[in-house]
C-alpha cells in the first residue's frame, strides 16, 4: 500500500504500477472446491452413519448423530473458505480417514468384484473429492508459509485473500420479496424436472437386451435429465428478474451508498460467463452462462447495492439480473449520470468503444472523482480489447492513458492517485474477476477514499484487521458433542488482536459487530477475529446451561497488536 502512495505522490510514470492478483484467485478456487469437496465428503459420511449406526442404536440416534457430523462438516467447510487453520485441521484429519476407507475397503472390494462401467464412475466419485480436498490443503498450507513471512506492502489484498462469506452483505436471491410474479415462478421452477420423472415412471422398464439400445437409452435419460434442471434454472432465473427492484427504489431499502455501473448498451448481453453459485447464485445456475454485468455486480454487491442508467429501450421490459436500473430520456441522462457519480462510493465501467463511455470517463475526471473510477476489461478475445483501449486512448484527453499495456493480463485500471495502477490476473474467469474488484476496493481504500469496506478498522491506528477463526479443537467438539459443542464455538472465541500493532478490540465491541475480520485503526492491517478463553468452553459444555453466561463475561478485551490501542466496554 506503501507504493500506491508514493505514486500518487509523484509526475506521471510511463511503467504504471501493476498488482496481479493470480496468486490469490487460485488460491480461492482451490480452497472453495477443496471445500466442495469436504461437504461431499460429509454428506457421504452423514448417510453411511445413517444405515451404519441404525441397527445398533436405532433409527432416531443414528439419524441425529448423522446430522450432526454432517452439520459440523458443513461448517468447517465454510470455514475453510475464511482461511480457519481449525478447518484445515479437520479437513486435513477427514481426508487422511476418507483415503484410509478408499485404500484399504472400498478400492480392495471393487477390484475382488470386477471392474465395470458402474464401478469406474463409483471409483471417481470416491478419489475426486480426495484430489481437490488435497490440492486445496496444499495451496492453503502455501499460502499460510507465504503469509507469514511476507511484508504489509507485498500482501495487498493477501491481507483478506479469503472468501469472506457475509450474511449482511451478501446479494439476496430475491431483491424484491414481496413480488408475486417472483414466487409464482419460483414455485413453478420444479414443474420441468417434475415432467421428467412423470414421464420415466409413466414410460416403464426397457424390454430389450441389446447393449447398444440400452446404452443408448442411458445416454438420453442423462441428456433428459440434463434439459429438464436447466429447464428449472431458467424458469428460477426469470423468478429472481420478477424480484428486482428499480434504483430509486432499492436505495429506500439499502442505507448503504450505491455503485455505479457505467458501460455501452450493447454490453448487456455482449459478453457471457459461467460462475459458480455464490454472491446470490444458487447451484443450478452453475450450468446457466450469465452477463459479465452480473457478474460484477453480485460481487460488488458485497461493498454496496449496485446502479445503472439503463437503456431506454428495454424500460418496459422485463429488468435483467445485474444493477438495479433507472431509466432516463436522451435529453436528462447525462445530468442523472452526473448526480450518480456524485453519489457513488466506487464506479465501475466497462471498457468500450462508444463516444458516451468517452464522455463519461471525461466528467469523471473533470469533476475530480477520477479516484473512484475502476475501468474494467471484460472477457473477450485480446485483439477486441486492444481495439476498445487504443480508442481510449485516442478519444480521452483529460486524463493520461499509457499507450501500450499488457492486454493479455490486464483486468483492470485505476486511478486512485491521478497516475493510472493496472490489476492484472492469469484467467477470465468468475475467480479472477472477483479477486480483482476486491484489489481494486483495497487499492481505492488505501488513498483514503470514501470507500465501503468488508473489513473493519481499528478505531485508533486505522488498519484493517482480520479476525481469527476458531481453534480446532472447538470445531472437534463442535462434531463430536453437539449440542454442547455448539455452545464450545460460540464461546470458544480468543479476543482480536492486530498482528502489526497490538490494537486488542475490547469484548463487547466484538460481540456487536457481525463482521468476520477486523481492520485496526492505528496500523490498518487485517486480521481475523479472536475467540474466547478455555474456562469459557468448559463452562459451556460442561455446566449447560450456566455455560451461556460465559457468552455475557468470557470474552477478553480486543487490543491492537502494533499501537496497543484497547477498545474499552
Amino acid at each position: 500500500m506503501a507504493s500506491d502512495v508514493q505514486l500518487a505522490a509523484g509526475p506521471f510514470s510511463p511503467s504504471p504500477l501493476r498488482f496481479d492478483v493470480s496468486d490469490v484467485a487460485r488460491l480461492r478456487k482451490r480452497v472453495g472446491r477443496a471445500s466442495a469437496s469436504l461437504k461431499f465428503i460429509a454428506l457421504l459420511l452423514a448417510i453411511a452413519i445413517l444405515f451404519g449406526l441404525d441397527t445398533y442404536v436405532g433409527t432416531t440416534l443414528a439419524l441425529v448423530t448423522g446430522v450432526l457430523v454432517g452439520w459440523g462438516l458443513f461448517y468447517a467447510a465454510n470455514r475453510l473458505r475464511s482461511g480457519s487453520t481449525g478447518a484445515a485441521i479437520v479437513a486435513a484429519t477427514l481426508w487422511l480417514l476418507w483415503a484410509g476407507f478408499n485404500g484399504f475397503d472400498a478400492l480392495p472390494q471393487t477390484s475382488r468384484n470386477g471392474i465395470n462401467g458402474f464401478s469406474v464412475v463409483g471409483i471417481v466419485m470416491l478419489l475426486a473429492p480426495l484430489y481437490f480436498l488435497g490440492l486445496g490443503l496444499v495451496e492453503f498450507m502455501k499460502h499460510q508459509r507465504h503469509a507469514s513471512t511476507a511484508t504489509l506492502e507485498s500482501r495487498r489484498v493477501g491481507l483478506n485473500p479469503w472468501e469472506t462469506r457475509l450474511p449482511v452483505n451478501r446479494r439476496p436471491y430475491f431483491v424484491n420479496r414481496s413480488s408475486t410474479a417472483a414466487y409464482l415462478f419460483l414455485v413453478l421452477s420444479p414443474l420441468p424436472w417434475l415432467f421428467f420423472v412423470a414421464s420415466a415412471i409413466n414410460g416403464g422398464a426397457p424390454t430389450s437386451s441389446d447393449s447398444a439400445e440400452l446404452f443408448g437409452r442411458s445416454i438420453a435419460r442423462i441428456m433428459m435429465h440434463a434439459a429438464a434442471w436447466l429447464g428449472v434454472a431458467c424458469i428460477y432465473r426469470h423468478a429472481r428478474r420478477n424480484a428486482m427492484l428499480p434504483g430509486n427504489d432499492l436505495q429506500r431499502t439499502d442505507p448503504r451508498k450505491p455503485i455505479l455501473y457505467l458501460r455501452s448498451f450493447q454490453e448487456d448481453n455482449r459478453s457471457k460467463v459461467w460462475a459458480r453459485a455464490t454472491d446470490g447464485r444458487i447451484f443450478l445456475e452453475r450450468f446457466v452462462r450469465i452477463t459479465f454485468e452480473e457478474l460484477v455486480t453480485d460481487h460488488l454487491w458485497g461493498y454496496g447495492p449496485v446502479m445503472a442508467i439503463g437503456d431506454p429501450a428495454g424500460r418496459n421490459k422485463l429488468a435483467p439480473l445485474g444493477a438495479a436500473r433507472d431509466y432516463a430520456t436522451n435529453t436528462e441522462w447525462q445530468r442523472i449520470a452526473i448526480a450518480s457519480m456524485q453519489r457513488a462510493s466506487i464506479i465501475v465501467a466497462i471498457a468500450g468503444k462508444t463516444l458516451g463511455l468517452v464522455w463519461e470517463i471525461e466528467t469523471i475526471m473533470k469533476l475530480g472523482l477520477g479516484p473512484k473510477l475502476v475501468l474494467l476489461f471484460p472477457p473477450t478475445r485480446t485483439d477486441e480489447l486492444r481495439r476498445r483501449w487504443q480508442f481510449l486512448v485516442r478519444s480521452i484527453n483529460v486524463v493520461s492513458l499509457p499507450a501500450e499495456i499488457d492486454l493479455v493480463h490486464t483486468r483492470a485500471v485505476l486511478w486512485p492517485g491521478g497516475n493510472p495502477v493496472l490489476i492484472s490476473g492469469d484467467g477470465q474467469n468468475d475467480w479472477t474477476y472477483e479477486a480483482v474488484l476486491d484489489e481494486a476496493v483495497w487499492v481505492l481504500a488505501a488513498h483514503q477514499l470514501n470507500v465501503p469496506q468488508r473489513l473493519l478498522a481499528c478505531p485508533k491506528c486505522n488498519t484493517s484487521q482480520k479476525r481469527p477463526g476458531y481453534p480446532a479443537w472447538a470445531i472437534v467438539v463442535s462434531v463430536c458433542l453437539f449440542p454442547f459443542g455448539l455452545l464450545a464455538l460460540l464461546v470458544g472465541r480468543k479476543p482480536t488482536k492486530c498482528a502489526q500493532c497490538g490494537f486488542t478490540w475490547k469484548a463487547s465491541l466484538q460481540v456487536d459487530v457481525p463482521l468476520r475480520f477486523l481492520t485496526c485503526p492505528k496500523c490498518n492491517t487485517s486480521q481475523k477475529r479472536a475467540g474466547y478463553p478455555a474456562w469459557a468452553i468448559v463452562a459451556s459444555v460442561c455446566l449447560f446451561p450456566l455455560g451461556l453466561l460465559t457468552l455475557m463475561v468470557g470474552r477478553k478485551s480486543t487490543k491492537c497488536t502494533q499501537c496497543g490501542f484497547t477498545w474499552k466496554p
